[in-house]
């Protein structure tokens, strides 16, 4: 099925940011005159670094898998082949979660995040469904392509498949193509994408006026952030929405009662790794790149630790990402069957405090 999509003029993001560290003695000196905790060159210098060591990277390995499902989906003709499209969603899906710290920018404004993301899949519409419209995200995204490949955290007898659920998971791994390098290429430029994308974006039609990458490279220079710190600030409130959603949508939503079909990633007993990956996107962000374990010099982390006042509240952060971590692996699985177990009221306590230390780092960094 051919999706209808506008055509794209993107503006190519700068690849070098040209930032002499060597100044930051002159801007230590103003920043003591304006009472601000953090230099910004030094808040310049993590959001820099979020750019390119996380976000980048990120939504680069999520276009690179999205591509690896897509081939896996169209090549499935047994068991075998449906079992390697499963392994490939669960890759794709894993690189999708990563970027949850930072569904600002791109994923909101163009409305990608609702549009591949959304849950329940609506099983029964699906049933009677005879022709597929490629704007109801009940249907799209992870979630279509997961009910079609899943039951009971396992791969589907692909004897069960029919021609509609083929053709439609096709087309839905399409889609995903699709939205997943646009995120790609709204961060990073078209011109840093591969061939083989620029031409998908090409045949889509795909209109991406803006350059968030290259926007948070230049803050306090453009009218998105209108300075460096509100970069900084806007990271950081990234992180605390997922965590809160985490803790209060994700887990708490099901867990407390309030809609117990509120479920993420169900079929694919996925959910609890949804959840840890989801922390381990605001580990990434806060640590300074993708798969970092440990703060790098350079990122917020480093630049709250070495701020006078801001060791104990690093420290917060640090220990209460770990924390949150921890407490949802050993969450009990799969979530879709003990949702009301108490390891679950233990992650929403941990990620609560979480969202407690962001914030005390976010006021220090806000402090006059």
């Amino acid at each position: 099925m051919k999706i209808s999509l506008t055509k794209a003029l993107y503006v190519a993001i700068s690849a070098t940011c040209a930032m002499n560290l060597s100044s930051c003695d002159d801007d230590d000196e103003k920043t003591a005159d304006n009472g601000a905790v953090v230099a910004d060159a030094v808040l310049k210098a993590a959001n820099v670094q979020f750019v390119n060591s996380t976000v980048i990277p990120t939504y680069k390995g999520l276009a690179d898998h999205a591509l690896s499902l897509m081939d896996a989906i169209k090549a499935m003709k047994d068991d075998a082949g449906l079992e390697n499209a499963c392994n490939e969603w669960k890759q794709a899906r894993q690189y999708w979660e990563w970027t949850e710290a930072f569904l600002f920018g791109a994923a909101s404004n163009y409305g990608i995040d609702p549009h591949i993301d959304t849950w329940p899949f609506n099983a029964e519409a699906y049933s009677s469904m005879t022709s597929f419209e490629a704007t109801n995200p009940e249907f799209l995204g992870f979630h279509g392509i997961e009910y079609i490949l899943f039951r009971e955290g396992k791969a589907r007898p692909f004897v069960d498949l029919s021609e509609k659920d083929l053709a439609f998971v096709e087309s839905i791994a399409e889609d995903l193509v699709i939205s997943a390098i646009r995120l790609e290429g709204a961060w990073a430029g078209v011109e840093n994408i591969t061939s083989e994308k620029q031409e998908l974006l090409e045949e889509a039609e795909i209109d991406i006026p803006d350059n968030f990458g290259e926007d948070m490279i230049t803050a306090g220079a453009n009218n998105r952030w209108k300075t460096v710190l509100a970069g900084s600030i806007q990271i950081l409130e990234g992180a605390r929405t997922i965590v809160d959603e985490v803790a209060h949508g994700k887990i708490g939503t099901p867990h407390n009662g309030e809609d117990v079909e509120y479920i993420e990633s169900p079929h694919a007993y996925n959910s609890i790794q949804d959840f840890e990956d989801n922390i381990v996107s605001v580990r990434n962000v806060y640590y300074g790149g993708l798969n970092a374990t440990s703060p790098r010099g350079g990122s917020l982390s480093d630049a709250i630790a070495k701020a006078k006042g801001g060791e104990a509240i690093n420290e917060n952060v640090v220990s209460a990402i770990e924390s949150a971590i921890t407490a949802i692996k050993n969450m009990k699985k799969p979530f879709v069957l003990n949702y009301t177990d108490k390891s679950a009221q233990t992650a929403i306590s941990e990620l609560e405090n979480l969202d407690d230390a962001l914030l005390a780092a976010e006021e220090f960094l806000q402090d006059k």
